[in-house]
């Protein structure tokens, strides 16, 4: 992990995604994971993926899950 000068506590939380097939909605979600993961020093891909589940909800659970 990568030292910031603030603390992941403070970093603001991306917003989860349902599975909506909107490309906007979707490209926003990438982006906001991608700056979160940033923001809070992960580097590897291992864990960013144990991450991403944590913010989908829905019907995107579910694909996850399958």
């Amino acid at each position: 992990m990568v030292s910031h000068p603030f603390m992941a506590k403070d970093v603001p939380k991306p917003k989860p995604y349902k599975g909506s097939r909107n490309a906007r909605e979707i490209d926003i979600f990438l982006w906001s994971m991608k700056v979160y993961f940033n923001a809070v020093g992960f580097q590897d891909d291992a864990s960013k993926i144990q991450v991403v589940p944590l913010y989908l909800e829905d019907i995107a659970t579910l694909w996850w899950r399958r």
